[in-house]
Protein backbone atom coordinates (compact mmCIF):
# COMPACT_ATOMS: atom_id res chain seq x y z
CA UNK A 1 0.00 0.00 0.00
CA UNK A 2 3.16 2.63 0.82
CA UNK A 3 4.19 1.59 -2.54
CA UNK A 4 1.36 3.85 -3.98
CA UNK A 5 2.83 6.88 -2.63
CA UNK A 6 6.12 6.56 -4.56
CA UNK A 7 4.12 6.19 -7.56
CA UNK A 8 4.76 9.30 -10.37
CA UNK A 9 1.61 8.84 -10.98
CA UNK A 10 -0.04 9.57 -7.15
CA UNK A 11 2.34 12.07 -6.69
CA UNK A 12 1.58 13.67 -9.65
CA UNK A 13 -1.89 14.18 -9.08
CA UNK A 14 -1.57 14.56 -5.48
CA UNK A 15 0.34 17.60 -5.78
CA UNK A 16 -1.79 19.48 -8.29
CA UNK A 17 -4.74 19.00 -6.03
CA UNK A 18 -2.86 19.94 -3.10
CA UNK A 19 -1.71 23.24 -5.04
CA UNK A 20 -5.11 23.90 -5.64
CA UNK A 21 -6.76 23.92 -2.61
CA UNK A 22 -3.79 25.33 -0.77
CA UNK A 23 -5.00 28.62 -2.04
CA UNK A 24 -8.63 28.61 -1.20
CA UNK A 25 -7.61 27.04 2.67
CA UNK A 26 -7.42 29.53 5.47
CA UNK A 27 -4.52 29.45 7.89
CA UNK A 28 -5.03 26.99 10.92
CA UNK A 29 -4.80 28.67 14.01
CA UNK A 30 -4.29 25.47 16.27
CA UNK A 31 -4.35 21.81 16.02
CA UNK A 32 -5.05 19.69 19.31
CA UNK A 33 -2.98 16.38 19.28
CA UNK A 34 -5.69 14.02 19.44
CA UNK A 35 -7.16 15.43 15.76
CA UNK A 36 -3.49 14.96 14.56
CA UNK A 37 -3.91 11.37 15.99
CA UNK A 38 -7.07 10.60 14.50
CA UNK A 39 -6.17 11.57 10.86
CA UNK A 40 -3.28 9.55 11.16
CA UNK A 41 -4.93 6.69 12.18
CA UNK A 42 -7.45 7.21 9.53
CA UNK A 43 -4.89 7.47 6.83
CA UNK A 44 -3.29 3.98 8.08
CA UNK A 45 -0.40 5.59 8.65
CA UNK A 46 2.42 5.22 11.25
CA UNK A 47 3.76 7.43 13.57
CA UNK A 48 7.43 7.64 11.65
CA UNK A 49 5.56 7.78 8.06
CA UNK A 50 4.02 11.11 9.41
CA UNK A 51 7.32 12.04 11.03
CA UNK A 52 9.31 11.42 7.75
CA UNK A 53 6.30 13.36 5.64
CA UNK A 54 7.05 16.12 8.21
CA UNK A 55 10.71 16.31 8.31
CA UNK A 56 10.53 15.70 12.25
CA UNK A 57 11.63 13.13 14.01
CA UNK A 58 9.01 10.33 15.98
CA UNK A 59 9.21 11.51 19.62
CA UNK A 60 8.31 14.61 18.25
CA UNK A 61 5.14 13.03 16.43
CA UNK A 62 4.76 11.55 19.63
CA UNK A 63 4.52 14.61 21.81
CA UNK A 64 2.36 16.43 19.74
CA UNK A 65 -0.01 13.28 19.77
CA UNK A 66 -0.18 13.58 23.55
CA UNK A 67 -0.37 16.98 23.97
CA UNK A 68 3.20 16.88 25.43
CA UNK A 69 4.57 19.67 23.43
CA UNK A 70 2.72 22.39 21.67
CA UNK A 71 2.12 22.44 17.80
CA UNK A 72 3.97 25.38 16.69
CA UNK A 73 2.91 25.39 13.42
CA UNK A 74 -0.01 24.27 12.73
CA UNK A 75 -0.32 25.56 9.01
CA UNK A 76 2.07 23.97 7.70
CA UNK A 77 1.10 20.62 9.60
CA UNK A 78 -2.67 20.74 8.01
CA UNK A 79 -1.03 21.56 4.34
CA UNK A 80 0.93 18.39 5.11
CA UNK A 81 -2.00 15.99 6.40
CA UNK A 82 -3.95 17.35 3.74
CA UNK A 83 -1.97 16.37 1.20
CA UNK A 84 -0.99 13.14 3.01
CA UNK A 85 -4.83 12.39 3.18
CA UNK A 86 -5.22 13.00 -0.83
CA UNK A 87 -2.55 11.04 -1.87
CA UNK A 88 -4.75 8.27 0.47
CA UNK A 89 -7.81 8.81 -1.35
CA UNK A 90 -5.94 8.31 -4.75
CA UNK A 91 -4.69 5.09 -3.27
CA UNK A 92 -8.07 4.18 -2.01
CA UNK A 93 -9.78 4.71 -5.75
CA UNK A 94 -6.92 2.80 -7.01
CA UNK A 95 -7.16 -0.32 -4.97
CA UNK A 96 -11.23 0.11 -5.56
CA UNK A 97 -10.51 -0.49 -9.49
CA UNK A 98 -10.62 -4.15 -11.39
CA UNK A 99 -7.40 -4.93 -12.25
Amino acid sequence: MRHLLRSPAVNAFGRGLFRGAARFLPPVQSMEGMELRARRLRMGCSRDQVAHALGVDTPTVQAWESDGAPITCPSALEQVLRKLEAQHDVEEVLRAQPN
